[in-house]
This record gives C-alpha cells, sequence and structure tokens, in this order.
C-alpha cells in the first residue's frame, strides 16, 4: 500500500495524516511479509492506533466546528475502522497468522475507499466553505 498523489484531497493537515497512515500500514504489511522484529511490529500497531485515533478526532472537531451535515456517517465508519484494527491486533497477538493478514489487506482497502469517498466529501464540504 503505497502513497499516491492521486490520494490527495486538497486539505494539507488531511493530506498529511493520511500519507503518514500510508506509510505505517505499508510498514505493517511488509513486516507481514518479512517477519519484522515483534517489538517494532507493536510499536508500529500502537503507533498507528494513537495516530488514527488522533486523526479521527481532529476531523471530527472540524466536522462540529463547520457543521458537516454527514458527520454520524462519517464517525460511525471511523468506530468500524477501529473495531476491526482492534481485531487485527488480537489476531496478531494471539499469532493467527492467516487472519491478520486478512484484516491488514481488509484494512488497507478501508484505508484508500474511506479517503477516496468519505474523506473527499468531507474535504469538498471543508473547500466549499473557506
Amino acid at each position: 500500500m503505497e502513497w499516491d498523489q492521486k490520494y490527495k484531497l486538497g486539505i494539507i493537515w488531511q493530506d498529511f495524516q493520511h500519507e503518514q497512515l500510508f506509510k505505517h500500514i505499508d510498514n505493517l504489511t511488509k513486516a507481514k511479509e518479512t517477519g519484522m522484529e515483534k517489538a517494532k511490529f507493536y510499536k508500529t500497531i500502537s503507533f498507528i492506533e494513537r495516530y488514527t485515533q488522533e486523526h479521527f478526532d481532529l476531523e471530527a472537531k472540524y466536522m462540529e466546528q463547520h457543521r458537516y451535515p454527514k458527520i454520524l456517517e462519517h464517525q460511525k465508519e471511523h468506530a468500524k475502522f477501529i473495531e476491526d484494527f482492534r481485531q487485527f491486533k488480537s489476531s496478531c497477538i494471539y499469532e493467527d497468522d492467516k487472519s491478520s493478514k486478512e484484516l491488514l489487506l481488509q484494512l488497507s482497502k478501508w484505508v484508500v475507499k474511506h479517503i477516496m469517498k468519505i474523506d473527499k466529501d468531507l474535504a469538498e464540504f471543508l473547500q466549499n466553505r473557506q
């Protein structure tokens, strides 16, 4: 999963955070393929967990501040990612390699779909408010 310019939405903070998320999920994918040292692997998982929460909180702040009409739908999507990521983390802890690879693929697809549809809609809304 590599960052590409096509994922840029035109909101600087959002684009920067999305790019960082891509890089760290890509690191997890490579780690699953190559067998990264466990401590580094779990450090990356912790980073993503913390980072997504901060990112989701910032998006929520902007949605509330600008009275984004699709806020509930957007937050529901965020809750889905958080739950799926918890399942991924659990599968890694219990060394269920097959499940963790499938969940990581699912999370990667979610990020791309979310950015290109849900976040794009938010970005367009915010840009039109200025």
